[in-house]
């Protein structure tokens, strides 16, 4: 029975990847996928809705739902008030200054730098998206740039940025310190070398890709096409505000949220406020409007990432997640304590296709045993979140289906820079912190 549940959870992979392709609701394909995995697991699928996807999805929500509905609300108001435009228009104008040969390399990296100080400002990295998308546009017509390099923005909204970065007020940073007794700061070090690893990795990957490109003649079409033909994406005048006033309400976040060790939801509240005060003239027109739209989209993502949550609740309550746990606890007990979390975090993540729900799943799962090692939960807590952030992103994932239905290119045109920027790289530097870790480093 165990074998056949396991071969449940792989139809219900590749089913969901499939659909995913075709631009199915990711909701809806979570339960679908579920009932797949119940079914082969001879379980009855009603009662693993009802039941385990219900309670897993109702338990997530719960939890976090004031987080992203406030982040939501956040990200609107900064991009109604012209403040993250404003970011953005500042630093892609700064890849114009550059010399002719470069300006394609620094516009490019504009927007992971961008989306870097946006994300851990405290918009949502699925919110960035729809920030991003008009000034890339603009950015890469301009400079004639093939668009589907627009998919190396998520290496500052999908990878350091939520579970490296000290400090990150991402749900991933945040959902360890619930068992382990951390902060958002923990492990520090680590994270620093994680993100250096990551980031310098892809300004590599870039400057090579980059190159092959030019070599062949690539221009912003064709992959640009569709995204040229939206006239309502893109064309906006540039906002002018002065950096300090633009970054402002971000500061006030992490300072609230790290330096003064309160809640993730009352430094969303300082946050909302300070941007509200700081644009009064530009909002108090709009502001109603702006709730009334960021809440339900803060919603919908809650809704996302808790599917996606409680489907891995599903898997794990399948005979074929104890095989797998079995299969771990086998091999583990031949690894340190920090490569079991590295083992571990990793299979489940690709089950998942989700960081956080990765680390929700393994910290439930697996959480006092990594305690009981010995290991300092701090390291614990930085090499979870790490890892967490390479196999989450394969192509069935929120984040690619959100970013490449926002900027109107394929799966496989967007995945052939996402597939090392979001897996391979963050792949790497989790094994570098968590061999770091292996040998009592942590700092």
């Amino acid at each position: 029975m165990e074998w056949l549940s396991l071969l449940g959870v792989f139809v219900a992979l590749a089913v969901f990847i499939f659909l995913a392709y075709k631009g199915y609701n990711i909701i809806f394909l979570s339960i679908l996928a579920s009932i797949i995995v119940a079914a082969f697991s001879a379980q009855n699928p009603i009662t693993a809705l009802t039941g385990t996807f219900s309670g897993a999805f109702s338990g997530f929500i719960k939890t976090w739902f004031l987080t992203y509905v406030l982040s939501a609300t956040f990200a609107k108001l900064m991009g109604e008030c012209g403040a993250a435009r404003s970011i953005a228009v500042k630093i892609a104008r700064l890849c114009r200054k550059r010399p002719i040969q470069e300006q394609k390399f620094w516009a490019i990296l504009s927007l992971p730098i961008i989306n870097t100080i946006l994300c851990y400002g405290g918009v949502s990295s699925l919110v960035c998206v729809f920030i991003m998308v008009g000034i890339a546009k603009d950015l890469f017509q301009e400079l004639d740039i093939p668009w589907h390099y627009y998919g190396m923005a998520a290496l500052g909204s999908a990878t350091y940025a939520l579970g490296a970065l000290p400090g990150a007020p991402d749900v991933l940073n945040l959902a360890p310190t619930e068992v382990l007794g951390t902060n958002a700061m923990a492990a520090p070090g680590l994270g620093i070398i994680a993100t250096i690893i990551m980031f310098g990795l892809s300004c590599l990957y870039l400057s090579r890709s980059l190159k092959k490109s030019e070599d062949a003649g690539e221009t912003f079409l064709p992959t640009g096409a569709r995204i040229a033909a939206d006239k309502s994406i893109g064309g906006q005048e540039n906002v002018e505000y002065p950096l300090w006033r633009s970054v402002l309400p971000c500061v006030v976040l992490l300072v609230v949220m790290n330096v003064l060790k309160q809640p993730v939801v009352l430094a969303m509240i300082c946050a909302i406020l300070s941007c509200i005060i700081l644009f009064w003239n530009q909002l108090k027109g709009i502001l109603q409007p702006c709730v009334a739209s960021g809440i339900p989209t803060g919603a919908v993502t809650a809704c996302l990432i808790s599917c996606t949550v409680a489907f891995g609740s599903v898997v794990s309550a399948s005979p074929a997640y104890n095989l797998v746990v079995g299969g771990l606890d086998t091999v583990s007990a031949f690894l340190p304590p920090a490569f079991q979390i590295f083992l571990c975090v990793n299979i489940v993540a690709a089950l998942t296709s989700s960081s956080t729900s990765a680390v929700g799943v393994i910290f439930e799962t697996f959480g006092e045993r990594f305690l009981a090692t010995g290991m300092a939960p701090a390291a614990i807590h930085r090499v979870a979140t790490v890892t967490a952030l390479s196999l989450n992103t394969l192509p069935h994932s929120v984040g690619v289906c959100n970013a490449a239905g926002a900027s109107k290119l394929t799966i496989g045109e967007i995945y052939k820079h996402y597939l090392w920027i979001t897996v391979v790289f963050p792949m790497i530097a989790a094994l570098a912190i968590t061999i770091l870790a292996a040998m009592g480093i942590c700092f």
